[in-house]
């Protein structure tokens, strides 16, 4: 017997969801983009959900793909623009997380220890082959707009 109505389940959720975080030691993410000449690592989001994934735990684990290292900020804003207009045709997402590293010692928000794992899993092979561009996705979702099996389904 929960809630009936899009927004009791909605607050329900957030509810639930909140507390879970509040109550987190470990908080796991993926990584839409990082920047090589700082460390940072960017999470994009429309819920705003990573922000607390980030910052509550004491502890923040991101994981990405080695494809997602951009050389520069100027490049990241470049990829994070395609993306928002790409995926939901905006000019920005509600939600752009930037970390970089732990919080320092002064601060109260953030985690006390970051870890980024860099997965490789075969793309410097694909690097190095005719299907490198397969790696430049950035996973907006605008080739399913024209995917004859994704249309379908």
């Amino acid at each position: 017997d929960g809630p009936e109505t899009p927004e009791a389940m909605t607050l329900f959720i957030r509810q639930k969801i909140r507390e879970d975080f509040l109550s987190a030691e470990i908080g796991i993410t993926g990584c839409n983009f990082a920047v090589a000449e700082t460390g940072s690592v960017c999470l994009v989001t429309n819920e705003g959900n990573a922000r607390m994934c980030t910052t509550l735990p004491k502890t923040h684990i991101a994981v990405m793909g080695m494809e997602r290292i951009a050389p520069t900020f100027a490049d990241v804003d470049v990829l994070i623009t395609m993306l928002a207009r790409s995926a939901v045709g905006a000019r920005l997402t509600g939600y752009n997380t930037w970390l970089t590293g732990p919080r320092e010692a002064d601060n109260v928000d953030g985690p006390e220890e970051f870890h980024l794992v860099i997965v490789d899993n075969g793309r410097s092979q694909v690097l190095g082959s005719e299907f490198r561009d397969v790696l430049r996705c950035i996973r907006c979702g605008a080739c399913m707009n024209t995917c004859p099996a994704y249309r379908h389904i």
